[in-house]
């Protein structure tokens, strides 16, 4: 953020300008944050989505169950 002094220094209008380039500033880092965090989403959707249940194998004794050998306690 741009503090800018309020004295007869800085007209209106640069003051103004300053305002405006922060704010785009700002929003183009907000845009640049949005489509890191997307990405994210869409890499964790696909991972799950991509989990077929042929790779799930569940032991009914044991009551746990593992996708590729990872376990995962069953749901009850």
């Amino acid at each position: 953020m741009v503090f800018l002094p309020v004295d007869e220094e800085y007209p209106t209008n640069l003051r103004r300008e300053v305002a405006l380039q922060v704010s785009r500033r700002n929003v183009i880092m907000m845009r640049k944050w949005e489509a890191k965090y997307n990405k994210k989403i869409n890499k964790n959707r696909n991972l799950i989505e991509n989990t077929h249940l042929s790779r799930v194998s569940c032991s009914q004794s044991a009551n746990t169950c593992a996708v590729d050998g990872f376990e995962a306690a069953a749901p009850q």
